[in-house]
């Protein structure tokens, strides 16, 4: 059975630097705990900071013509603001009919386009293994037609006792450290201070967990590869 690895830099095989390679080794990497048990039949697709849709779009696209190929797919989930589109420059959103500036809003939109995406045919025979990374898993794969199980909806929260994550902390970031600082209201301005303020306390309440705890998180947002054997002991035969 053939696997294929999607996500983030959680998935990928290179943190692309220097100083990540003596916590994040090749060797460590998911695709190698996969290789260990399955062989050598094991693709990874992840790359570093791209979004879920963008995974989602390039499987259809990297499955033509193999349609009736059974496939299994490890997807490790990362947050779901990068569908949005975002200029590195102005530090906003791009325009998008994508976008709204209600944030439970903005999370619905990119839902219902994941959901048009699982309807591809050709994504008939595939078998999805759905696992928390970078955030949780923020789509509820059972609307979605097709084989999806959800190994673990966090996988650090419940393998390592990370709390709750907020899932927004690629361009929400916390004062003071080395990440984005905006905060919910600057990029999704009509969101609720009820829920902007709800979402920023767990941000700032797993970053704070994280930056206590070197062992798990050298570089402060990635966990260990190394703890990745406990994952892949997850799935099936």
């Amino acid at each position: 059975m053939t696997w294929i690895i999607l996500g983030d830099s959680w998935s990928s095989t290179s943190l692309n630097t220097l100083l990540s390679t003596e916590f994040y080794p090749f060797d460590h990497s998911l695709f190698m705990h996969m290789r260990a048990r399955y062989g050598r039949d094991v693709h990874c697709w992840a790359e570093a900071g791209q979004s879920d849709l963008h995974q989602l779009q390039r499987l259809r696209w990297g499955l033509k013509g193999c349609e009736h190929t059974p496939v299994r797919v490890l997807w490790g989930w990362t947050d779901w603001s990068r569908c949005v589109g975002f200029d590195s420059n102005s530090r906003r959103f791009l325009p998008s009919p994508h976008r709204s500036a209600n944030y439970t809003e903005n999370l619905k939109i990119i839902q219902q386009l994941m959901l048009e995406n699982f309807r591809d045919p050709v994504l008939a025979n595939v078998e999805f293994y759905h696992w928390g990374g970078h955030s949780p898993v923020w789509f509820n794969p059972a609307d979605a037609p097709g084989s999806h199980t959800v190994i673990t909806h966090d996988f650090a929260q419940s393998h390592y006792g990370a709390p709750k994550n907020s899932g927004i902390s690629t361009y929400v970031g916390v004062a003071a450290s080395d990440s984005w600082t905006h905060s919910v209201q600057d990029l999704w301005p009509t969101t609720p201070v009820e829920t902007a303020q709800r979402l920023e306390r767990l941000l700032l309440k797993h970053h704070n967990w994280r930056q206590r705890s070197p062992k798990l998180y050298p570089d402060g947002g990635h966990l260990a590869w190394k703890n990745y054997s406990k994952l892949v002991q997850l799935l099936p035969q």
